[in-house]
């Protein structure tokens, strides 16, 4: 969990944040998250050029998906950070340090976030094939 001046960093501006500075400092277009991810990270992107790709939930698909298609970053909405220039695995410290490390760049642009709509999540199950599932991936 992140705050800032205005307080509170909800996950939805945490990961669409983080997602984005992965892709700018290491140059790698694509971010592997949890198709539950949803709407979550829809707005950066045209501003980012980057690419959300899904994979199933949990911490090990999402790795295993940052590792197959060289991304810049592995998260799920709950906050959890892979940084597979470090590892493939959730590392809430790195994460935590690579926003200390911008926190110059964020209170320059006080509207850093802006550009972000908050949005309000909530879960629930819906049957889909696993034909279905599968093709997330690659969308």
């Amino acid at each position: 969990m992140f705050v800032d001046q205005q307080g509170f960093i909800g996950f939805t501006e945490s990961v669409a944040f983080m997602s984005a500075l992965a892709v700018k400092r290491s140059g790698k277009k694509k971010v592997a998250a949890t198709v539950e991810t949803g709407k979550l990270l829809d707005m950066p992107w045209p501003l980012w050029g980057g690419r959300l790709c899904g994979a199933k939930v949990g911490d090990v698909p999402v790795a295993h998906l940052a590792r197959e298609i060289d991304a810049a970053i592995g998260i799920e909405s709950i906050g959890v950070y892979i940084m597979p220039e470090l590892g493939l695995y959730p590392n809430s410290i790195a994460a935590a340090l690579t926003l200390l490390s911008a926190v110059k760049d964020i209170f320059r642009n006080q509207g850093v976030f802006s550009v972000i709509v908050r949005r309000f999540t909530g879960q629930r199950k819906m049957p889909c094939a696993n034909e279905k599932k599968e093709a997330l991936k690659t969308a």
